[in-house]
């Protein structure tokens, strides 16, 4: 199996999913692809806080996403980590 193809199954079969965020990624095919992977398995992703968004480069969001929960990391990258990391060890 390619590394593609094991990405994919990777989070196809992931319990949690962190999206970096830039204006690339969030109109990547490839991301989308990963994306809906993970949204198929967890149809209640806003309500289980199971997807996380870290904003790398100011990006607006698809509006699916921006209900989601997200950290900053465009300004104080350090302190938006430590923030990720509680609010990934909160679910």
């Amino acid at each position: 199996m390619d590394w593609v193809g094991r990405l994919q199954q990777a989070v196809a079969s992931s319990d949690r999913l962190l999206l970096l965020a830039s204006p690339e990624s969030v109109t990547s095919d490839a991301v989308r692809s990963e994306l809906h992977a993970f949204l198929a398995r967890n149809p209640d992703f806003l309500r289980s806080g199971l997807l996380r968004v870290a904003m790398v480069v100011e990006t607006p969001l698809p509006p699916f996403l921006e209900a989601v929960q997200w950290v900053d990391l465009t300004q104080r990258m350090g302190e938006g980590i430590e923030t990720l990391c509680h609010s990934l060890d909160a679910t």
